[in-house]
């Protein structure tokens, strides 16, 4: 019995595999085969050439190797060479041929026919090796499409696990922070009333400490409420539209230049058009703190200049540079996580930059900082990066407070 295959049932090669199964048959159709084209040469014999009479033999050759394989397909060659030279070449009913032409076409005949044997067993092969490699590659797939529904299964679950935990971590977090200032107004009160109530008691050391106490709690509920708009930035919805942001840092700057600033006076200097497409309130923030930060670290005594511009380049980048004290380009990885301060004795809590790079970020962009002959902030927002459906409305400037 030859042995089964990979092959598809409705293959040429899986039929004559099939034919196979049973030991005589390959041989059988072959002799067969042999027979009706013997039987054809005999019946057509006036209608075909003289010297043509071996072609026909070349069907029952190709036939039986092509059904049968190599060895069903060299019988019916042997047998066709047979049977051709002892019924129709001169002398008949003898295998000895003494005619010149019909030993030609005998010659022809065995290369035509080896051919066809050689070649025809080169295909079976081929085809062969081609379709158990389609096999494989079908069971390759199987198994990918396994693993692959397998990965994804596990990454639903473990997204629905870590959507869990953020859930559960954010309402902690607003848990505590509900508590945390109710602690903090509760101390900054009494300090207060002790203060009011008791004040031709305390001295004056008494005084500054509870002022102390009060001003440590005011402090202290603000980096609370920074902690929470930091935590929010992640949860509201994108609000996608062209803002124009050279509109926004007008208003920042007119707002900047009332303020009473004790070391330099302050110059913007804002390019005009600057537009992108993300969320105009947050997109604002951004704006607002980068300008604010460079006026926040000037340099004692010198004016200072802001300028605020965005580059040609396919990014797009929109920069805020200032001449200010700067900052050590070492240490630049830690400018935007949450409470790092490279500077000490300057106000504000520490938040503002960990704000405006989690607010980049969730528009797909990026943002950096470099120091040289002056200190720059840079960002870019693309404008098909969110996975929110995109939303273009008319260009807006500065977003309402």
């Amino acid at each position: 019995m030859g042995k089964k295959t990979n092959e598809p049932s409705d293959s040429p090669v899986a039929q004559g595999e099939a034919w196979q199964e049973t030991r005589w048959g390959p041989y059988l159709t072959s002799i067969a085969s042999v027979v009706i084209v013997a039987f054809v040469q005999y019946a057509a014999g006036p209608l075909l050439e003289d010297r043509s009479h071996f072609i026909l033999f070349l069907v029952a050759v190709c036939f039986s190797s092509w059904m049968g394989g190599l060895w069903p397909g060299f019988l019916a060659f042997v047998a066709s060479s047979l049977v051709g030279s002892f019924l129709f070449a001169a002398p008949k009913y003898s295998i000895l041929i003494q005619d010149s032409g019909d030993a030609i076409s005998l010659l022809l005949y065995f290369v035509v026919g080896g051919s066809i044997l050689y070649f025809g067993e080169r295909h079976r092969q081929d085809r062969r090796q081609i379709e158990e490699r389609e096999a494989e590659i079908r069971k390759m797939y199987g198994r990918l499409e396994g693993v692959n529904q397998e990965l994804e299964a596990r990454v639903a679950e473990r997204t629905k696990e870590i959507q869990s935990t953020s859930d559960l971590l954010q309402t902690l977090t607003y848990s505590v922070a509900h508590d945390l200032r109710s602690a903090l107004i509760s101390i900054s009160a009494n300090a207060g009333i002790a203060r009011e109530d008791h004040a031709h008691q305390l001295d004056d050391e008494a005084r500054t400490r509870l002022e102390r106490v009060s001003e440590g709690c005011r402090r202290a509920s603000g980096v609370v409420d920074d902690l929470l708009a930091h935590a929010d930035l992640g949860q509201r919805p994108l609000m996608r539209q062209r803002v124009d942001l050279s509109e926004i840092a007008e208003s920042e700057a007119a707002r900047l230049a009332t303020l009473d600033w004790p070391y330099s006076r302050i110059e913007f200097r804002i390019q005009p058009g600057i537009r992108v497409i993300g969320d105009p309130s947050l997109l604002g923030t951004v704006v607002r703190n980068l300008m604010e930060n460079a006026c926040k670290f000037s340099r004692p005594g010198e004016p200072q200049l802001v300028t605020v511009s965005q580059d040609d380049s396919d990014d797009r980048a929109v920069t805020v540079a200032d001449r200010g004290i700067g900052f050590d380009p070492r240490y630049s990885d830690k400018l935007f996580r949450p409470f790092e301060r490279l500077h000490t004795g300057f106000e504000g809590s520490g938040i503002g930059l960990a704000n405006a790079a989690r607010i980049v970020e969730r528009h797909g962009g990026a943002i950096w900082a470099s120091c040289g002959w002056e200190t720059q902030f840079s960002f870019t927002i693309p404008e098909h990066a969110s996975p929110h459906p995109e939303v273009v409305l008319p260009e807006v400037g500065a977003p309402a407070e």
